[in-house]
């Protein structure tokens, strides 16, 4: 668990591995956003499209966005056909790192595509992953502790 949350250092945005490579135009993903609190911060929503990046270093920033309300939904263009598991998080001292305690444990509101969080740690790439453009809407619902 204490890995848990690095992955957030290292985000790029396009690249040569990069979700936005070979997009058809006309898909778009809806991405719902819920939380208990009001959104006063940017959202940040980073993507993985394999089992053994997620929750590394090594996921894509889809985006980065200002809602000021305890939902949003917004739309997200040039993603390419694939398997995805998404986390958000409400970047509250805008860091662009999801910050977490000595234990590893997060100091910001996060969620995770299709999935919550389990008992012990964050759900696996498997639960937490859709295939995209046959599942064009997805849910997140942030959390905080």
């Amino acid at each position: 668990m204490n890995h848990f949350f690095i992955f957030l250092l290292g985000w790029t945005v396009g690249g040569p591995f990069s979700p936005f490579d070979a997009a058809p135009e006309e898909a778009l993903l809806f991405l719902n956003i819920r939380t208990e609190d009001t959104i006063t911060s940017p959202l940040v929503v980073v993507a993985y499209s394999n089992a053994d990046d997620f929750l590394t270093e090594r996921g894509t920033v889809l985006k980065t966005t200002r809602a000021q309300d305890s939902s949003l939904s917004f739309e997200i263009e040039g993603l390419a056909s694939g398997t995805y598991a998404l986390v958000v998080f409400e970047d509250l001292n805008k860091n662009g790192i999801l910050d977490q305690n000595k234990l590893g444990i997060p100091q910001e509101p996060f969620g995770f595509s299709k999935a919550k969080l389990g008992l012990f740690g964050p759900p696996s790439f498997r639960k937490a992953s859709f295939n995209f453009p046959e599942e064009s809407e997805v849910e997140v619902v942030l959390k905080a502790f």
